[in-house]
Formats: C-alpha cells, structure tokens, sequence
C-alpha cells in the first residue's frame, strides 16, 4: 500500500519535498507509516517525529484528507489515505 504525504514547516524543509509516496508493504498503521517515513528520511527523527514512540513533536501532527487530525498511531490507514504532516502554531 503506498500513502501520500504532504509535508509542511521544518518537515518540508528536511525532506526537500512538498510531497512523498512512502510504501507500507504489509502494514496500515499511521504508526507504521512514520516508522517507514524516518527510514527514509532519518532526519526527521527528533525534530518532527519522537525517536522511541514514532509520535509527532508538537506542534506537527498527521490530519487525514485536510479533515481530521489523527493521533492514534494505532489507526489504520487505507490505499487512498492523504496525510498531512502539518506545523500548526496558535495564537492569540
């Protein structure tokens, strides 16, 4: 199964791309997916994904299709899945 992901902030800046396909053969899991997303670009380990839990550095998170913000890296992604891998920043 592959995913689409957009990247955004330092997430884009590391990997040099807007956008990348990333290949979960055998897996669905979004924690799947990050695990697959810092072999291919290791250097987002600690800067935007947590190198024991594979869960996001605030203040990136994943959103599914621009509509739903996921947490649960238990959550099980399908072939036509687009995930953002946002920087959400607030204030007031």
């Amino acid at each position: 199964m592959r995913i689409s992901v957009e990247l955004f902030g330092l997430a884009k800046q590391i990997v040099g791309e807007k956008k990348v396909k990333i290949n979960l053969q055998n897996k669905n899991t979004l924690k799947d997916l990050s695990q697959e997303l810092t072999k291919k670009y290791p250097k987002l380990l600690g800067k935007v994904i947590k190198e024991k839990t594979f869960k996001t550095i605030p203040p990136y998170m994943f959103n599914l299709d621009g509509k739903h913000t996921i947490t649960d890296l238990n959550f099980k992604l399908q072939e036509d899945n687009k995930l953002l891998l946002l920087f959400v920043t607030i204030g007031g």
